[in-house]
């Protein structure tokens, strides 16, 4: 071969053979070269998709404590319900640090993987993509929640101070009209009167033997206001119920804004969990798909 080198370029083996020994070494060093970045490529890959996938399983993990405190929270917004409004706030770990690594070094990481999957290609990629927009909806709902949950405190507290203040109205008028109409009341011929004044009193004793229960609105309500309200239809008569009118429906309509409160944060807290619960399902699934 050197000698057919020489004929053809008119060289000596002095010339010809150093000259064809650098290129054998050029081409054998930048192909060890190239192989060598493919393989640190490869690796780096690697390594990516394995990162990505564990911090991905702590999210799952994470978003099944989630899932649990909401449901746990939600079942707080009941009517009747006497503790404190408690939610335990636990960051989903390792969220923060997902969005740290590039999108497009992390889908071409993938994305070779995916290639040689010929059959379902297609699906991995879908997969993929879920998963990141999955990770921006949680990241989303983590900076609301909590605030959700302030706002519905304060909310709930400013309405329940309304309604305890319109039942104390509704009890000064009564001490006044009690007053007023002594001499009334007793008189033999006024029966009606006489009744609406021993049943209101039956409602209060009730209401007072409840103890401490008594301070909590629902119990307030369903046992002094509605059976006032009641007692006041049923003796509509009478010119005490007329002046009672208007403080009761006052203390109704404070307590509707209770109740809607309630219901209304029910509803949203649920959409809450309902969330944590579908995305941890559809998280999982997507994991499965793209490993």
């Amino acid at each position: 071969m050197i000698e057919w080198i020489n004929d053809v370029l008119g060289i000596s083996n002095e010339v010809s053979v150093p000259t064809l020994i650098s290129i054998i070494v050029f081409v054998l060093g930048g192909t060890i070269n190239f192989l060598f970045n493919q393989l640190k490529s490869a690796q780096i890959r690697k390594t990516n998709r394995k990162t990505f996938i564990l911090l991905l399983e702590y999210v799952i993990k994470d978003l099944k404590s989630k899932e649990k405190n909401v449901e746990n929270l939600k079942k707080q917004f009941e009517l009747a319900y006497e503790g404190e409004y408690s939610y335990t706030q636990k960051p989903i770990s390792y969220l923060e640090t997902l969005f740290e690594f590039d999108f497009k070094d992390m889908f071409y990481s993938f994305r070779k993987k995916f290639f040689w999957s010929i059959n379902n290609r297609n699906v991995k990629y879908k997969a993929f993509h879920k998963v990141w927009e999955t990770l921006r909806e949680l990241d989303f709902f983590e900076t609301k929640i909590y605030d959700h949950l302030q706002e519905f405190t304060k909310n709930l507290d400013e309405r329940i101070v309304n309604f305890n203040s319109a039942i104390e109205n509704f009890r000064k008028l009564q001490e006044e009209e009690i007053l007023n109409s002594n001499s009334e009341r007793h008189q033999k011929d006024n029966f009606d009167l006489l009744n609406f004044f021993q049943e209101e009193q039956s409602i209060w004793l009730a209401w007072l033997n409840l103890g401490e229960s008594r301070t909590h609105y629902y119990y307030s309500y369903t046992h002094l206001v509605f059976p006032l309200l009641q007692l006041n239809r049923k003796y509509g008569k009478l010119k005490v119920t007329l002046r009672y009118a208007q403080p009761l429906v006052r203390s109704e309509h404070a307590y509707e804004e209770v109740k809607r409160a309630v219901e209304s944060y029910r509803e949203l807290f649920t959409t809450y969990h309902l969330f944590y619960r579908n995305r941890t399902r559809l998280l999982k699934r997507c994991l499965i798909i793209i490993k």
